[in-house]
């Protein structure tokens, strides 16, 4: 599955938060979310009905801290 597009939302202070990542049908299939410095702190992978499910490695997703 290739990235056709994406979207991002921003905070009060102009610093990217989320990129949700959209298939050839404009389907959000992962979202990630940023931390202030711009690291990844959380990915979820999305299935067609908008709900958390498994990747090809079996993960749905992660949190980190930095």
């Amino acid at each position: 599955m290739g990235v056709a597009g994406y979207l991002s939302e921003y905070d009060e202070h102009g610093n990217k938060k989320v990129v949700s990542f959209l298939n050839e049908k404009e389907q959000v299939f992962l979202t990630r979310h940023l931390d202030e410095k711009g690291n990844i702190v959380k990915e979820v992978n999305i299935g067609p009905d908008g709900k958390p499910c498994l990747n090809e490695q079996g993960i749905a997703g992660y949190e980190a801290e930095y």
